[in-house]
């Protein structure tokens, strides 16, 4: 940040990750990524230094908390997009 050098390193983070914080979205709306209940998270994946954020499908808010575990679940097709995560699960 201090020089804007261009960033071209790639690091491998992990598949899990911990969840710092969230919000519960109890009527998602058409512009969400999911069609039912869910959480938007900060999510800070194994081996990564800074938390994301995405979401979190759960079967209800009793499934969340801060410090659960997620696991990615990726699209069939990734194409290089953050959205090739297709949503975090517990």
């Amino acid at each position: 940040p201090d020089t804007a050098q261009e960033l071209s390193e790639f690091v491998e983070v992990g598949q899990l990750g911990e969840i710092l914080s969230w919000c519960w979205v109890s009527q998602p709306r058409a512009a969400h990524p999911l069609d039912k209940p869910f959480a938007w998270a900060m999510i800070r994946q194994d081996g990564a230094d800074v938390p994301m954020i995405h979401c979190v499908a759960a079967a209800d808010e009793s499934r969340l908390s801060t410090g659960a575990r997620v696991r990615a679940v990726w699209v069939d097709e990734p194409r290089g997009f953050i959205t090739d995560i297709r949503y975090f699960e517990p």
